[in-house]
């Protein structure tokens, strides 16, 4: 699920490549998988060093030549994601609600999944309430 958002959400802020992401399981949280996505990259620093070359005159000459440093750097952003069983509709209609509750925008897939990153200020998922706002029709 975390590949349908955009993988600069996960990257870390000297991450100057692409990225790969790794989902590790975290906990269960009542109908909630908590998942902690990594982002590996490299941060890049440019070098140019001066290597001395003999010229067709007969002299020494520094050459630069341009090099690229590739540090490895990784991030860490917790993950949550819940079966809520909805067709397209649902999703439509319970989009904003589902979002209020976790905090912060999400995902709502075809399949009935949704799913939210959850940053420094939400770091919980509340799957009761997600799991009531959904369930609310098949009740009536």
């Amino acid at each position: 699920m975390d590949n349908k958002y955009n993988p600069d959400y996960f990257k870390h802020p000297l991450c100057k490549t692409d990225t790969i992401l790794k989902t590790n399981f975290v906990r269960r949280d009542g109908k909630a998988d908590i998942v902690n996505v990594t982002s590996y990259g490299y941060d890049v620093i440019r070098h140019i060093d001066y290597i001395p070359k003999l010229g067709g005159d007969g002299y020494y000459h520094d050459v630069p030549v341009e090099w690229f440093e590739y540090i490895p750097v990784e991030q860490v952003t917790p993950f949550g994601i819940q079966n809520v069983g909805v067709d397209n509709n649902d999703a439509a209609n319970n989009y904003d609600k589902a979002s209020s509750i976790i905090g912060n925008g999400g995902i709502l897939s075809q399949r009935g999944l949704f799913s939210s990153i959850l940053n420094s200020s939400n770091r919980s998922w509340n799957s009761e309430e997600l799991h009531k706002l959904f369930s609310q029709k098949e009740n009536k």
